[in-house]
């Protein structure tokens, strides 16, 4: 493992804590503030994330685009664990993208008029990815000074 690798994996597990943090904060703004039209009552889960880019407020906007960005993020973080041949890394990376995905699912599915149970899937699944991610980092070896 090489150190410029080892530094691009730091990198992509602390930019996506970061952005899990303000995806949260933007969740919690988004009930408080800015809720979904109910016109979006009954739509497909892509239907309802879309109506959210679209015509939804800004607050819910915001939230859908930084889900978005997130799942392109443990992508990322997927891919470089596996070229790391890191296997605890690899487990953690695919169940943190796993958990943002089903958040990111939960939230389409909350937009389409689904249920407030997709609240409790979306702060769970947000959560468990920060555990995810701040576990990966923890087993990435320290930089060498020098």
């Amino acid at each position: 493992m090489n150190e410029k690798s080892l530094a691009g994996m730091r990198g992509t597990l602390l930019a996506g804590i970061l952005m899990l943090l303000t995806e949260y904060a933007l969740g919690v703004l988004t009930q408080l503030y800015g809720r979904a039209p109910a016109s979006d009552d009954g739509l497909s889960v892509f239907g309802a994330f879309w109506a959210s880019v679209v015509d939804g407020p800004v607050l819910l906007t915001l939230h859908a685009i930084v889900g978005t960005l997130l799942i392109a993020n443990g992508v990322t973080a997927v891919i470089r664990a596996i070229r790391l041949r890191g296997g605890g890394l690899i487990g953690l990376t695919i169940a943190a993208a796993l958990c943002m995905l089903a958040a990111w699912g939960a939230g389409s599915s909350l937009v389409a008029g689904y249920g407030v149970v997709s609240l409790l899937i979306m702060a769970l699944g947000a959560a468990a990815a920060i555990g995810c991610y701040a576990v990966a980092l923890f087993r990435i070896p320290a930089p060498v000074a020098g």
